[in-house]
């Protein structure tokens, strides 16, 4: 009778261990290999710095530099806050960053009565700290200076 608990605690362990997943990393599997193709699958690529984030859906740019889009010197991207994505809590305030950033199919209403776009920003994307995108710069080359 005691050999029939110890295997049958074995086995709910067995089954509870099969059950639950186990914590992994997964690498990125990028849709890009230049900056060049990255740009192809954005609506926007800009540089500038964060000068407000809420953490949560919204992030303020200064912006310097713009490669493709319609951007002003200060842009507020609504972002989408998805498992795979690089959300508005992953920009830290007075940080320089490359964004390579999509429009979605969805419009949010903000405080001001605006319909304005969702971004999403992959984690895959070429997005980051500006001082580890030099690589992507020197493909993008020069830009042009932001909108008023």
């Amino acid at each position: 009778m005691e050999t029939w608990r110890v295997a049958t605690r074995l086995s709910v362990v067995v089954i509870v261990s099969l059950a639950i997943p186990p914590l992994s990393h997964a690498d990125c599997v990028a849709l890009w290999k230049t900056a060049r193709d990255a740009q192809r699958l954005s609506t926007v690529v800009f540089s500038g710095t964060v000068v407000k984030t809420d953490g949560s859906l919204e992030t303020s740019f200064e912006v310097d530099r713009v490669w493709k889009g319609d951007v002003r010197r200060r842009t507020t991207l609504t972002l989408f806050p998805g498992i795979e994505s690089y959300g508005a809590s992953s920009f830290k305030e007075g940080g320089a960053y490359l964004v390579f950033a999509r429009a979605m199919n969805r419009l949010v209403r903000t405080d001001d009565g605006q319909d304005t776009p969702i971004f999403e920003i992959s984690v895959c994307s070429g997005t980051r700290l500006l001082s580890e995108a030099q690589e992507l710069v020197n493909q993008l080359g020069r830009g042009k200076p932001p909108r008023p």
